[in-house]
């Protein structure tokens, strides 16, 4: 099972990102200084976001485990017989609270692969996103998954 955000969200803040680049262009030929400022983030946002279109994040799930694959390539792959049970939890970070899914692993996803900046004082490993599905329902599913899983995993 591939699990992936919506191509339509991305797309709506690809539209949102071009928007921001033609302002920032705008801004330029108009003569004001800071518009390269907003050039530059308008062209960032509009790299990353067009190369989460075509190559988007993505969970894949199988008998064996789990594998996060982020737009740019990056993998990590962690086996079910790994991993601790998962749970949802929300998490907050100054003013923004997101719904994250987190989880125990006996190979802790590198520092740089995990980049939501949340992290759960009780768990060491914590998935990106929640890949379109309410958090509850993913811990749900990746649970399932991991008791279907050949081999002894307990639910510690």
């Amino acid at each position: 099972m591939v699990l992936q955000w919506s191509p339509l969200r991305v797309a709506v803040y690809l539209a949102a990102s071009v928007l921001f680049l033609l302002v920032g262009v705008w801004m330029v030929a108009d003569g004001a200084v800071k518009g390269w400022f907003v050039v530059a983030i308008g062209a960032l946002c509009t790299f990353v976001l067009g190369a989460a279109l075509v190559r988007p994040n993505r969970l894949v799930l199988d008998a064996d485990g789990l594998t996060t694959v982020r737009s740019l390539g990056r993998r990590w792959h962690a086996r079910w017989r790994e991993c601790g049970p998962f749970e949802a939890t929300v998490s907050s970070m100054q003013y923004v609270t997101r719904p994250l899914v987190v989880f125990d692993c006996e190979k802790p996803m590198p520092r740089k692969q995990d980049l939501t900046g949340h992290h759960h004082p009780d768990r060491n490993a914590t998935l990106p996103q929640t890949y379109g599905l309410p958090a509850a329902e993913l811990a749900d599913l990746l649970n399932r998954y991991r008791a279907a899983a050949p081999g002894d995993v307990s639910e510690t």
